[in-house]
Parts: C-alpha cells; sequence; structure tokens
C-alpha cells in the first residue's frame, strides 16, 4: 500500500524504492510473482493527517475478505516507472490476495508526512500467531454424503469456511464463523474457573436437540462482553472461539485450544494513555 499522491516526482521515487526492497531487485531467487501495490487515495482521495489511517483500513479489511481492490482510474504509469523491471504490479480489478495455500498474508504500507516524517507498517495476517483448530473430516459409509471442511481465518478473528457436500443429499455449505467470548474476574484462578465453567456448559449442551448452535454461541458472546463486570486490576482472557450452524464441536475444540495456547491477564489499575500520530499532511500535529 503506497502513498501514492500521484505526483510525478513523489510516485517514481516511492516506487522506486519500493522495488529495491520487495521487488525485482531485491532478490530475483525468491520473488516468484509481481508484487501488487496500490493507493487508497484513487478511491477517496488524500485525506491529508487521516491518510495513514485511512491506509491502514483499507489493508486490513483486504486482508480479512482475502481480496485486493482494484486503483481506480488507473490508466497508465508515470513514464518513469518501471513496473515491468521493477517487478511491481498495479491492482486494476479486484482480484483475490496473491497468497498460495498455507502462506502467511502480509502488507506493507507507506505514509509519508510533508514535514519528512516517513513511516512504514508491516500488517501481518494473525493466522501465523494463533493456531486454529484442525480441519474437520467426516465421511459417512452410507453414500449419502462426503464433507470435507476447509477453514480459513481473518485478522480481527471473523472466519470464512466452505463446507462441500457431495452424494445423495446434493450439494449444502455449513458456514463457519467465529464470536469472541471475553472472560474477567477479579483473579486469575477465578477467570480460570469461568472458561472452564463455560467448557462444561458447551458440553452439556453439545447433544441438546433443542437449541441452535450458532445462536447459542452469539447470545453466550453478547453476555460475556456485555452483561459481565470488569473489575479495576482484575484477569482477563479473550479468544475468537470458531463454530458452525451444524454443532458445538467445533466450538468445543476452539476454545480448549485457544485457552490452553492464551492464558488469562492482568489488567492495568489505570487505563493506558494511548496517542496515535498520522503524518498524512505534515508536521502540523
Amino acid at each position: 500500500e503506497g502513498h501514492g499522491t500521484g505526483t510525478p516526482t513523489g510516485d517514481p521515487v516511492e516506487a522506486r524504492a519500493i522495488a529495491a526492497v520487495f521487488g525485482a531487485d531485491s532478490d530475483t531467487q525468491r520473488r516468484i510473482r509481481p508484487l501488487v501495490i496500490g493507493s487508497v487515495k484513487t478511491d477517496i482521495g488524500h485525506t491529508e493527517a487521516a491518510s495513514g489511517l485511512a491506509a491502514v483500513i483499507k489493508v486490513v479489511l483486504a486482508m480479512e475478505r482475502n481480496q485486493l481492490p482494484p486503483s481506480i482510474n488507473y490508466v497508465k504509469p508515470n513514464p518513469e516507472m518501471q513496473f515491468e523491471k521493477w517487478g511491481l504490479e498495479v491492482a486494476t480489478t479486484l482480484q483475490p490476495w496473491p497468497a498460495e495455500k498455507g502462506e502467511t498474508r502480509r502488507a506493507s504500507i507507506n505514509n509519508f508526512g510533508f514535514g519528512g516524517t516517513n513511516s512504514h507498517v508491516i500488517i501481518e495476517h494473525a493466522n501465523s500467531f494463533v493456531r486454529g483448530p484442525s480441519s474437520a473430516k467426516t465421511n459417512k459409509t452410507n453414500g449419502q454424503s462426503n464433507i470435507n471442511r476447509h477453514s480459513n481465518t481473518n485478522a480481527n478473528g471473523r472466519t470464512n469456511a466452505n463446507v462441500h457436500t457431495n452424494g445423495a443429499n446434493g450439494n449444502g455449505q455449513d458456514e463457519e464463523r467465529s464470536e469472541v467470548l471475553v472472560f474477567c474476574g477479579r483473579d486469575e484462578q477465578s477467570c480460570q474457573r469461568m472458561i472452564s465453567g463455560v467448557k462444561s456448559y458447551l458440553e452439556r449442551q453439545r447433544d441438546n436437540a433443542n437449541i441452535n448452535p450458532a445462536k447459542l454461541i452469539r447470545n453466550l458472546s453478547f453476555t460475556l462482553n456485555s452483561r459481565r463486570t470488569r473489575f479495576p486490576s482484575g484477569w482477563v482472557a479473550a479468544y475468537a472461539v470458531k463454530y458452525s450452524e451444524s454443532g458445538l464441536d467445533m466450538a468445543i475444540e476452539s476454545l480448549d485450544l485457544q485457552s490452553r495456547q492464551l492464558k488469562p491477564v492482568r489488567l492495568e489499575s489505570k487505563p493506558p494513555l494511548i496517542g496515535m500520530v498520522f503524518s498524512g499532511h505534515g508536521a502540523q500535529w
């Protein structure tokens, strides 16, 4: 994601720098396809002091949806930009994120201030940090169905998945989703007890034919997130729990796996002071 203001001087300098670090000139043995570049300014213009934030929002949404949006109104490049030689390519149509199966989605963002404050941010998909539950495979021997589930988790916790059903039952889909479950307690032990209690509750409801699994998880997420006390200096744990419409197995497995990997943490006694600077237009901040 380039700063890409469309200026005759600035754009070639930026593109040449990108090529030197990430393009064909960086490592001809490793780069197997062009590096896709773009700028959100082609869509919404230059938002000046907020341009860096706009670029971050664009990249996160693109990564979440596994798609690269096009740079609208782009026809031909500045003659000084040798995209083919540099190993760069401008996205002109909506296209899938160029990552093979198993590869980590990663993007870089440039943002340059008029006063000389330049920033470069690298955003990486969350799957490289949090391992999800293993793909579920179910095979029925009566010839009625053969189901393979393949999951793909996005950066903000949402999950997209396709379940393909072939056989006497025809074709169907069981979409995989996720909800964030937040657990709070006065101390670490009480927080752990709450997590264990929810696990036990889901286990008891596993074979309950009278419940809607997806609705149960959504209601549970709402209750834990909105109707539980957040204790000052207390302990908290948050998990993006995957679930499906067909049952609670996926949710139980997801919660169990994440709660073993990520332990509760203690909240600060005072809210942290957060300062944000986005150098879009200059040094006026």
